[in-house]
């Protein structure tokens, strides 16, 4: 595991290297970086979303073996809110303490984490981490857009569904309808929804490239939000997971499959949420590279410990 790690946050900050350079250098401007993010969430993230369901094939077994699984990253996602508003309020309410609140489970399941899961616990650990990413992926790709731009449904006082919609949700929900009718789809559609799907991670780091180099890193290296941010979530956050599984009586693979969803850094997709909906983008940028980097020891150390608890 730790050759996995270690090999994926390399690639990670090569890519990352590659993004700040091409800013540095001036070969693109800041208005670059806005239209970038915006291609992402419009293109290559929705494509994330459809190819995470397209490719299952529907088993009512499957989906009976699974179900505890999503009622556990219900659990989860209820856990990692409250200790996320907590973070929040500590630390002044702006708009890191709305990425922090976000990150604590918007995490990198979909690259480090289904790899880990697979390297780890096998086909069948595989497929329980798909499984807890289900009502993880909805919910997240559902609030993203209010949760860090703080424009909540109903601000007002009126409450408006529409506040509700967003392209990702719109997505996600097409990809469940796919999967459970099992829609077939047209075989150059598929491929090029699993190819732009793949482009995530390379954008995403590029991405995080581009705004570190508009970002005054020593000014932020010496926040100590950062390293806060970082304690809460890389070693409380996955503690206190451990903590409620131990409460409900869950053990084996699918609690230590929960402390490993706990333990993953912030996702690479975090910058372009941020800098849509105009949310401290940089500071996300940060983020991303210094939870990527410290969940090289973070998330073995983690691991461990719920293997032995559990």
């Amino acid at each position: 595991m730790n050759s996995i790690a270690w090999q994926t946050t390399v690639s990670m900050g090569i890519l990352m290297a590659m993004g700040y350079l091409i800013r540095r250098k001036g070969w693109v401007d800041d208005h670059f970086t806005g239209q970038f993010s915006n291609m992402m969430y419009y293109t290559i993230i929705p494509c994330i979303v459809l190819s995470s369901t397209i490719n299952m094939e529907f088993s009512a077994q499957q989906l009976k073996n699974g179900a505890m699984m999503m009622g556990l990253s219900v659990v989860f996602i209820l856990v990692m809110l409250a200790f996320g508003q907590g973070v929040y309020c500590l630390l002044g309410r702006g708009e890191e303490g709305r990425i922090m609140r976000f990150s604590m489970f918007y995490t990198n399941f979909t690259i480090m984490g289904l790899a880990l899961a697979q390297l780890l616990y096998g086909d069948e650990g595989l497929f329980y981490f798909s499984m807890l990413l289900v009502p993880l992926r909805l919910y997240s790709y559902m609030t993203a857009d209010w949760m860090l731009s703080g424009k909540r449904p109903g601000q007002d006082g009126k409450f408006r569904w529409q506040g509700l919609i967003s392209p990702l949700l719109v997505y996600t929900l097409t990809g469940l309808l796919i999967y459970i009718l099992q829609i077939p789809l047209p075989a150059v559609l598929s491929d090029t929804i699993n190819t732009a799907s793949k482009a995530m991670t390379p954008c995403g780091m590029i991405l995080c490239g581009l705004l570190l180099a508009q970002t005054d890193i020593r000014a932020q290296l010496r926040s100590v939000h950062l390293y806060i941010f970082l304690f809460c979530k890389l070693i409380l956050a996955p503690l206190l997971v451990l903590g409620v599984m131990k409460l409900m009586g869950v053990g084996g693979m699918p609690a230590q499959l929960c402390v490993l969803l706990a333990s993953l850094p912030v996702a690479a997709a975090l910058g372009a949420f941020a800098a849509k909906d105009h949310c401290a983008p940089e500071s996300a940028a940060v983020y991303i590279a210094a939870s990527t980097a410290c969940s090289v020891v973070t998330i073995p150390l983690m691991v461990a410990l719920a293997g032995m608890v559990c």
